[in-house]
């Protein structure tokens, strides 16, 4: 039976009993909760390491399973002292990291992470919705490339105008067979 992230988060709420819910102290008290959790996580992958050769048997597994249930719980009740929905929470960061699998910033710091230059070879969408390929880097407009939609159909476009197309999209088939 699968489980949506809203339900399990009403199912959590009936057990969840400490001080403070629907004040600070509650928010305090769930989000220490989590972070304590967490640590018991982390303890279990460092026994791991330091007891199991790095090896993960079954009891191991099982430990850290019920470890991660408890995060989940803290996670529920951290979301609901908050009045955030878990499900808008888990598409809002799917989309998040989807949009920094495109810029080609999954790796770095922080949310200001600078996006990859665009390179020659890069399949973009241009501000119209038309896919094209990168074919020349302005060597003196750092943010202008040049593409081409179509053989023979070269256009200099602003990097503003047009997104790198991550490359799950590119094995997409493309309707009308345009390349």
């Amino acid at each position: 039976m699968a489980t949506t992230f809203d339900e399990y988060a009403a199912g959590a709420a009936t057990t969840a009993i400490y001080p403070g819910r629907d004040t600070a102290t509650g928010l305090a008290y769930a989000v220490l909760g989590l972070t304590g959790e967490a640590g018991e996580l982390a303890n279990q992958a460092k026994k791991v390491l330091r007891d199991d050769a790095g090896r993960i048997d079954p009891e191991r597994r099982q430990r850290m399973r019920s470890e991660l249930g408890d995060v989940l719980w803290y996670l529920a009740a951290v979301a609901r002292e908050l009045d955030i929905d878990l499900e808008t929470v888990a598409r809002q960061n799917l989309q998040k990291l989807e949009r920094r699998a495109t810029d080609g910033t999954l790796q770095g710091d922080g949310e200001h992470r600078q996006a990859r230059p665009l390179e020659v070879g890069d399949t973009v969408q241009t501000s119209s919705g038309g896919r094209a390929t990168v074919v020349k880097v302005s060597a003196h407009a750092v943010d202008e490339v040049c593409v081409s939609a179509a053989p023979g159909h070269r256009t200099w476009l602003s990097r503003a105008h047009c997104r790198r197309v991550a490359a799950v999209e590119e094995a997409a088939p493309r309707p009308g067979g345009l390349y």
